[in-house]
Formats: C-alpha cells, structure tokens, sequence
C-alpha cells in the first residue's frame, strides 16, 4: 500500500462517531460511501462535494441497502455532512461566502446539522485533492470501502 492510502484507511479506522446501544453511527461511513460512489460513477468530478439531490439520494440508497429501518439510528444525510468537518483531515467545510463567520453561525443554528442551515451557510465540503485521486481509483476505493464496511456497518 501507498503512504496515501495507508494514511486514509488509518483515518477512516478511526472516524469519530456516537454511539448507541453498542452500535457505532453509520452516518458519516455511509456518507463516505456515497461519496466514492458519485466520484465511482463521474458525478463527482473534483475534490468539492456540494451538498446536492444526488449525494443525499445516494446516502439514501446505501443507507437502505445496508442498514435499513433502524431502531437506533436515522438516515440523516445533514448530520454527517456537518458533522465530518471534525475529522480536519478528511472534510472541511467551505462556507458560501469564504467567511468564518458562516461557518459559526452554522454552527449555532439549532440544530446545526440541519437541511436549511448547511444550504445558507455551507458551499461545499472539500476532501484532500490526494484522498480524491485515491477514490477515482478501483483498487484504492475498494480498499477504503472495505475500511468503513468491517469498522461502522459491519460490526
């Protein structure tokens, strides 16, 4: 492996996430997932991942096709969005208007994961352009699929 890809499967190993009844959220794995999807299937081109029909649609079909009707967790695409920019390493949130300020008042919207917050406040979230190049290709996107199927789907 990689120095690159070493280093991503060793963040996505270790992604910050709630529990509940000693299950591990999907929600930011899934969102990942649907990421390399779009990247997988051209819809997604560059390293900005706006926050569009089509990644919540695709959140949605993964989330159906491997978790299903959960009684712990909900198929929230807003949460992970919002909540991934704390793994700096991997997603980071570009506001609308290249203001700070953006980002902290949506980061004091109640709740701050919402629909209607990331759509004012949010531009984009942008990933590494070396973790981009890493899901454009096969072998290293299935690898890194694998990483966030045994550690949050999984398990």
């Amino acid at each position: 492996m990689d120095s690159a890809l070493d280093k991503y499967v060793s963040l996505f190993q270790k992604l910050n996430v709630s529990h509940r009844k000693g299950y591990k959220a999907p929600h930011k794995a899934i969102l990942l997932l649907a990421v390399m999807s779009l990247v997988e299937s051209g819809d997604l081109v560059n390293n900005k991942v706006e926050f569009s029909d089509a990644l919540r649609e695709r959140f949605r079909d993964i989330w159906a096709k491997f978790i299903g009707d959960s009684p712990l967790f909900n198929p929230e695409v807003a949460m992970p969005f919002w909540h991934l920019r704390n793994e700096a390493s991997i997603w980071k949130l570009i506001p609308v208007n290249n203001s700070v300020e953006t980002i902290f008042a949506l980061s004091q919207s109640t709740p701050s994961s919402s629909l209607k917050a990331i759509r004012q406040y949010v531009k984009y979230a942008e990933i590494p352009e070396d973790l981009f190049i890493l899901m454009k290709d096969s072998s290293s996107r299935a690898t890194l699929s694998e990483v966030l199927f045994e550690n949050y789907i999984f398990t």
